[in-house]
């Protein structure tokens, strides 16, 4: 779990009250450079490796689990690192300890040559050790956004527009996930949180609020995920309810690479709006990739299909999305840059009577982040792109940019 801790400073005590000046500040200068190296040695996953592989090389295994201990403070996605800590662990006779390690590791590189000298130092047993420990991680944001069109992102009309479309607002976005083991097995329970806040301070009223709730469980199958669960949707627009669903989902995820992962899920859920017109069941289909690489930086793709059904045929409809996240770091003390976007065409059903309606949907968000404490409290600032267009005549065609600035938690 990330923590918010910053960099810890170490100091060494030197008490000169006149006599032997020059040699107490000599020891003094060689101690501080000495622990300077050690905490610089924990500002990257590269170094701190490096440093610890020195340490263990001259017999100081306490030594090297310290410098990988202050990095993954730092740096608490490091797979490398923590898996290099739990093979110290393991060295220094606590096992305990070490599974806790593995088992929060998010990739596991089972083929590659330091899993084998973990299972070395550990034992066989370690590479049955699923995500045994129980882990809460996520992220929270809140901030101020501005947008060109506040009033184009709701409505679709193009008439009765408002002279002043543009608008401020407070925004607040929450994405929690919890993992806990159930008994000896390979079993374990989950729940998924995400909510969303748009609360406008000026401008047109665009107020909107959606959350999601997923539990369920699943077993994992060495580094193989399924799982099953129930999920509640609700929406609401203006201070209005739009909608309240319910309904499951099932997925599974598998290793892709040592540092890949491969997932797919599919969920139904049955949409219950206030206008009953709308109501139907929703079902969703997902296969996404991602990647976390040794220096920091991530990449994820996902692809997915939809298939609405209504009351009213033409509020039903069929969407293909694509999906993609780009994450770089910028520098060592964890500045980075993400780059998001989402495409999703949309095709209504049809209705005798009324024209087929098509929609296109494009939103792209640019941001970059600066770490505050540690690499957890980060204020990331955000430039915004959305689009949809139309092909029917009395529907506005939408394009606004728009930014942000925000404190992100990552935890």
């Amino acid at each position: 779990m990330n923590r918010m801790i910053g960099r810890s400073v170490i100091g060494l005590a030197v008490l000169t009250a006149g006599f032997g000046m020059q040699p107490a500040l000599a020891q003094e200068n060689a101690g501080n450079t000495a622990l300077d190296e050690l905490s610089e040695a924990a500002e990257t996953p590269q170094a701190a490796l490096a440093m610890a592989a020195t340490q263990e090389a001259d017999g100081d295994l306490l030594g090297a689990a310290s410098t990988l201990e202050r990095a993954l403070l730092d740096s608490p996605h490091a797979d490398d690192v923590r898996l290099a800590y739990a093979t110290l662990l393991c060295r220094l006779d606590d096992r305990e300890s070490a599974r806790i390690e593995v088992g929060a590791l998010r990739s596991r590189p089972t083929s590659g040559s330091e899993w084998k000298r973990m299972l070395g130092a550990c034992g066989e047993d370690f590479d049955q050790i699923s995500r045994r420990a129980g882990r809460i991680n996520g992220t929270l944001s809140a901030g101020i956004a501005y947008d060109r069109d506040a009033f184009g992102e709701l409505n679709t009309l193009s008439f009765f527009t408002p002279q002043d479309r543009d608008g401020l607002a407070i925004v607040a976005s929450s994405q929690i996930n919890a993992h806990l083991p159930m008994g000896d097995g390979n079993a374990f329970a989950y729940g998924d949180l995400y909510a969303l806040t748009h609360n406008d301070i000026s401008g047109p009223d665009s107020d909107y609020q959606f959350g999601d709730v997923a539990i369920g469980f699943g077993i994992a199958r060495g580094a193989s995920e399924f799982t099953a669960g129930g999920l509640v949707r609700h929406g609401r627009i203006a201070g209005n309810e739009l909608f309240t669903a319910y309904g499951g989902e099932v997925g599974a995820s598998f290793l892709a690479g040592s540092r890949g992962r491969i997932s797919l899920r599919a969920e139904a859920v049955d949409e219950d709006y206030f206008l009953d017109l709308q109501d139907g069941w929703h079902y969703t289909f997902l296969a996404s990739y991602e990647r976390h690489h040794l220096r920091g930086s991530s990449i994820y793709f996902a692809a997915a299909y939809e298939t609405k059904d209504a009351q009213f045929d033409v509020f039903g409809y069929d969407a293909i999305s694509l999906a993609g996240a780009l994450e770089l770091p910028l520098s060592r003390s964890g500045t980075y840059a993400r780059l998001s976007s989402t495409l999703r065409r949309v095709d209504f059903h049809n209705e005798e009577f009324f024209d087929d309606r098509r929609d296109l949907r494009f939103f792209t968000r640019a941001a970059v982040g600066v770490p505050l404490i540690g690499r957890s409290l980060f204020l990331e600032g955000a430039v915004s792109y959305r689009l949809r267009g139309h092909n029917l005549p009395f529907l506005e065609d939408y394009n606004s940019l728009g930014g942000d600035l925000r404190l992100v938690w990552r935890f």
